[in-house]
């Protein structure tokens, strides 16, 4: 569709998603797993640097601030509670040593657990998977199960992990069954993608200019006319939510 016939939502309501009571991080892992979410951010400008995982802007997560590609993931990913149904898959431009970095922090904040991603783990509900630095984070689909797949191919829109090989992969295995999130971060990575996930039935998010560091690749896949939604940082959670009901549907009867 048209970038100015996206739909375009207002901020979440205050109370948001409802959240889990405290107590143990729990894991669904009954089964294979039945579509994704995938989401993608990129880097910033060199200006920025990167020499730890920053740290929320104040306000904290979802407060109307911006965040940097990290914080941004770590802001949706926190809102998804622990029996989320589909397995979620992240590429985060980002050098070697900080991907670790990033999914161990994940892993302390949010319901879900989250871990780097390694070859060959077949997919199911419960967990973040988070593509290492310098490796392409794809999916195939063997039989009924569908498994990660790691590997070191040439990098595309000059970045290894890349978004487009992801959720092209994702669309061949799931077709109409994912959920392709883009979020701040510089270049176009993620627009190509965004269209093979859109021309397989799926659907894709795109985070809007006010509350991005950098509106390179949600630009680019909202000027391509990929997006279904432009949402501000803190309606995004409450989205996915909301439309992983109609995944699930539509996975039902795959």
């Amino acid at each position: 569709m048209a970038a100015d016939r996206a739909e375009r939502l207002g901020p979440r309501a205050a109370a948001g998603p409802p959240r889990d009571p405290p107590g143990p991080r729990a894991r669904v892992t009954d089964g294979a797993a039945r579509g994704c979410a995938a989401l993608a951010a990129g880097g910033q400008p060199p200006a920025a640097g990167l020499a730890a995982l920053p740290q929320h802007a104040p306000g904290g997560p979802g407060g109307g601030r911006l965040h940097r590609g990290p914080n941004a993931l770590e802001a949706i990913l926190a809102e998804l509670p622990a029996d989320f149904p589909l397995p979620v898959l992240v590429v985060q431009h980002m050098p070697v040593g900080f991907t670790a970095l990033l999914a161990e922090r994940l892993r302390s904040r949010c319901r879900l657990d989250a871990r780097e991603a390694e070859s060959g783990i077949p997919l199911a509900p419960g967990t973040i998977w988070v593509a290492p630095a310098d490796r392409h984070l794809v999916v195939q689909r063997v039989g009924s199960f569908v498994h990660l797949q790691l590997n070191r191919e040439a990098p595309e829109n000059s970045c290894r992990p890349a978004a487009d090989p992801l959720f092209r992969s994702a669309a061949k295995a799931w077709g109409p069954a994912v959920l392709g999130v883009v979020l701040t971060g510089m270049g176009q990575d993620g627009m190509l993608g965004a269209g093979a996930l859109v021309a397989a039935g799926g659907t894709v998010l795109a985070q809007d200019e006010a509350t991005s560091v950098v509106w390179g690749m949600p630009g680019a896949v909202v000027r391509a006319g990929h997006a279904a939604a432009v949402l501000p940082l803190g309606a995004i959670a409450t989205e996915i939510l909301r439309r992983t009901l109609a995944l699930r549907r539509t996975a039902a009867t795959a």
